[in-house]
């Protein structure tokens, strides 16, 4: 199994490996990419390895968790990934049903759709219906220990495309490609596969703790992240491109 993710700045395939830097998602022959998160990392990353003072490296701290807890683009997201070919439908504000009369079989790549959802529905969240540009292994906290244990390069899982935090504490969606599998529950103690018929939210969708009435232990930010940005192998339109 491998992970592997685009580069930030030509938009191939990217290989994630261990010794690669924190913040570092461009191919070592790719100029650095100049976005402004990036370059906030590159800076940081600087900063805690180059001796900065203690007030410049907080100063930076500061910024990034200022990024990571700004109020998310939904709409602009949803748009976005519909340009990479994958169909989206709006979820309900701060949960994880549909908002729309049919859920996933409303998902489209649609521009016009899409603005005029979240025209209607501001905050939605971001559903994205699994088993066509891609499928996920849904870890919650109880299957850490399972992806510890098998997760490894040498194991039997796929490669991984894709890497998101979600808000469960230690829980993790893994981005596959697509196998023609349907939805599958306990794979192993606190392990799911989402295929077809199934869906996910994706990141910058976010949930209040009335999502888990259940659960008292939250992080302080319900949010789904991207760890491992998606590779072109699972963006049906960038495969297109390329062809």
């Amino acid at each position: 199994m491998r992970t592997h993710t685009t580069c930030a700045t030509c938009g191939g395939q990217l290989d994630v490996t261990p010794a690669m830097p924190a913040g570092h998602m461009t191919h070592y022959d790719c100029p650095p990419a100049t976005d402004p998160l990036s370059q906030l990392r590159r800076q940081y990353l600087a900063a805690i390895t180059g001796g900065a003072s203690e007030k410049d490296v907080t100063e930076l701290e500061n910024q990034l968790d200022g990024w990571d807890r700004r109020p998310p683009h939904l709409a602009a997201a949803a748009l976005a990934y519909a340009a990479w070919g994958w169909p989206v439908f709006p979820v309900a504000p701060g949960l994880k049903r549909p908002a729309s009369d049919h859920g996933l079989h409303d998902a489209t790549t649609d521009p016009a759709t899409i603005t005029e959802w979240w025209r209607r529905w501001p905050g939605a969240n971001i559903g994205v219906p699994t088993g066509y540009a891609f499928d996920v292994i849904d870890i919650d906290p109880a299957g850490v220990d399972w992806w510890y244990r098998h997760g490894q390069p040498d194991g039997p899982l796929p490669d991984i495309h894709g890497t998101v935090s979600t808000p469960r504490v230690t829980g993790w969606h893994l981005y596959v490609e697509p196998t023609g599998m349907r939805n599958k529950t306990g794979l192993a103690p606190g392990v799911d596969y989402r295929g077809m018929g199934g869906y996910v939210l994706v990141p910058p969708s976010r949930l209040t703790p009335r999502a888990y009435p259940d659960d008292t232990q939250l992080p302080a930010v319900l949010a789904y992240t991207w760890t491992v940005y998606p590779s072109p192998a699972i963006k049906p339109a960038a495969r297109t491109e390329a062809d």
